[in-house]
């Protein structure tokens, strides 16, 4: 029993209808193995690499990766695993992510109220595969290298850009996070994961370009509103009326403070229900 093999082959043209903001490659093949349970399955993913499917009892079932001979990579589903369970049949993604000509292995693991969640197998110059586990909803050709992933914690989501850095390995380059409709809070990272810069933008802003500066008021409802020294709000700094224009420069990690810039230069904080930015 075979799998179904869905191949997906993205130009140039049809990138650029699909994903407007985002620079792409000139071509991107992304092969999906889709595997029904039933008996053993054997699917072959490249020259060297074969996946192996099977199905010991009703409870679960076990995929795994063969280079050539010898196993990379194994993964047991429990169906009735909550909440990471399995609807339907596992999926296999064969995607070159960093353009060394070797296709990276995504293996479906389960899905959750809202991520369907994936573990990557990705090919080292040692000859090695190296594992990344929990990777959420990714989508590919959007750039000429690495790949995007959302993600849904609470209510808020954050869709991530992974770059490839110079050891050939994805890292967390720019993620943005939804404060509120229309709004959200960009963050750029550098190869060690450590903030280089932040932001308020429009949420149909290009990600790849630095945003410009996002001007909002004070809520005109004509009362004034706290100003506050920290995001903890326990000591307030000034009041500013209705109506006074301020720029939002950042949010805290609850998203129910901004970040403002008001005045001659100065930064405090302010509750999201006090600015109007829409």
């Amino acid at each position: 029993m075979n799998p179904t093999l869905k191949r997906s082959s993205l130009s140039l043209a049809a990138a650029a209808l699909s994903f407007a903001s985002w620079p792409v490659m000139a071509e991107c093949v992304v092969d999906t193995y889709e595997f029904a349970i039933g008996k053993s399955i054997e699917a072959r993913l490249s020259t060297h690499l074969t996946a192996h499917i099977q199905k010991p009892d009703e409870e679960e079932f076990r995929l795994t990766v063969f280079k050539d001979t010898a196993e990379i990579f194994s993964y047991i589903y429990d169906i009735n695993s909550e909440p990471r369970y399995v609807r339907g049949a596992p999926q296999i993604i064969a995607t070159d992510i960093n353009n060394d000509g070797i296709k990276e292995l995504l293996i479906g693991t389960g899905e959750g109220m809202a991520n369907s969640y994936y573990w990557m197998l990705m090919p080292m110059k040692n000859g090695k595969w190296h594992l990344f586990d929990d990777i959420s909803d990714p989508e590919f050709c959007r750039t000429d290298s690495g790949y995007t992933t959302a993600a849904r914690s609470g209510q808020r989501w954050t869709e991530t850009y992974w770059a490839i850095g110079t050891d050939g390995t994805p890292y967390r380059k720019i993620s943005q996070t939804i404060v509120d409709e229309g709004i959200v809070h960009r963050v750029v990272y550098n190869p060690k994961g450590r903030i280089v810069s932040q932001a308020i933008a429009s949420e149909d802003h290009d990600i790849f370009a630095s945003p410009p500066r996002y001007m909002a008021r004070v809520s005109p409802d004509g009362n004034s509103v706290p100003v506050y020294k920290s995001p903890e709000g326990n000591r307030e700094v000034t009041r500013l009326k209705a109506n006074a224009p301020v720029e939002l420069v950042g949010v805290d990690n609850f998203y129910s403070m901004f970040r403002v810039e008001y005045g001659n230069g100065k930064r405090g904080w302010i509750m999201l229900e006090d600015i109007s930015y829409k």
